[in-house]
């Protein structure tokens, strides 16, 4: 579960499946509110091993294809699902949000964005840069009370992880955005 920080009111109920491989999930058994997912990968086993499938158009096209069938029970519901990028998912960059958020504009989606889980290992050494450039694409197009920053616990290592953090807050003071931690 994604806790609110500063206290322990859940934020959003996580979904752990793969959107590429599993099922639609029975959005009316899900609490109220926001429910939030991995954005999934065409990788067997591991949704977190490198697939070049995920940064091509069968990518795109398998988020998409389980996106539009769940169009429907979301608004039934009022439920919203927040979509959670990573560097080695089907939603992987900055770019592939802002596509994602203007095809489903006006539809029961959102993101939940944690900074770090876009950088992969190659950009981690100038990590201050990345999130930099993301937050000045991404800020103007987050949503308040829909949209998710997940920042990394306090206890987290690493300078990446403390910048992530830190563009995290920054990104939440400038465009009115809610931060959560996942630890």
């Amino acid at each position: 579960m994604l806790t609110r920080l500063g206290n322990a009111v859940p934020a959003a109920h996580l979904w752990t499946g793969n959107p590429a491989f599993e099922a639609l999930p029975d959005i009316s058994a899900w609490p109220e509110g926001r429910a939030v997912v991995w954005s999934g990968s065409l990788a067997e086993g591991d949704p977190f091993a490198e697939e070049l499938r995920n940064w091509m158009s069968a990518g795109r096209e398998a988020l998409e294809s389980w996106c539009d069938r769940l169009v429907g029970p979301l608004a039934s519901t009022g439920r919203t699902l927040l979509i959670r990028p990573h560097a080695r998912q089907l939603l992987n960059d900055v770019a592939g949000v802002v596509r994602f958020l203007r095809r489903h504009r006006g539809e029961r989606f959102g993101m939940a964005i944690a900074p770090i889980d876009l950088l992969t290992e190659e950009m981690r050494d100038d990590a201050a840069e990345h999130l930099r450039r993301s937050f000045e694409v991404l800020g103007p197009i987050l949503v308040p009370d829909r949209d998710l920053l997940i920042a990394p616990a306090e206890t987290s290592c690493g300078d990446a992880a403390q910048r992530s953090r830190d563009a995290c807050f920054a990104a939440a003071n400038a465009h009115g955005l809610e931060v959560a931690t996942d630890a």
